[in-house]
């Protein structure tokens, strides 16, 4: 395992799905006070900020997957969250019981991790590092549902 994965919460767990052959980015940036929006649980605190390979491990196939799992989906603006929030909505009517039901804010910092590009939906990963705690950082704005 290099040094950077080392340092990842879940660094373990990537380094496993890397020796299989999942995708992992090659490419990886410093979050200097990026502002970064979440979905997350209002009354299910213990719910919020966990990567989807950990709440459901039965989503990691092997020679399928890709690290990405491991990792936390942000947005880049409240905008572009609440546009994928409703997109997903539309598709998935309960998604909100999976995803969560209101939206977060915060401010991620270079101790946090590491994040990936935004891509032109404004998403972007959140890679995080072992002391990161994003309950203490974001804080919730709004409900997205009803």
């Amino acid at each position: 395992m290099n040094d950077f994965i080392e340092k990842l919460k879940y660094g373990e767990e990537i380094a496993s799905l890397i020796s299989t052959g999942a995708c992992h980015p090659t490419q990886f940036y410093e979050p200097v006070n990026k502002e970064a929006y979440r979905f997350v649980f209002r009354n299910e605190l213990d719910k919020n900020h966990i990567p989807v390979y950990k709440q459901n491990p039965s989503r990691i196939l092997n020679g399928k997957s890709n690290t990405s799992g491991y990792a936390l989906s942000c947005f880049c603006s409240k905008e572009c969250a609440e546009k994928k929030y409703s997109e997903l909505l539309s598709l998935y009517p309960f998604i909100f019981k999976s995803i969560g039901d209101h939206l977060s804010t915060g401010i991620l910092e270079n101790g946090d991790g590491r994040i990936t590009s935004d891509t032109p939906s404004g998403h972007f990963d959140l890679y995080e590092f072992v002391d990161c705690d994003l309950n203490k950082k974001f804080e919730i704005l709004y409900s997205l549902v009803g």
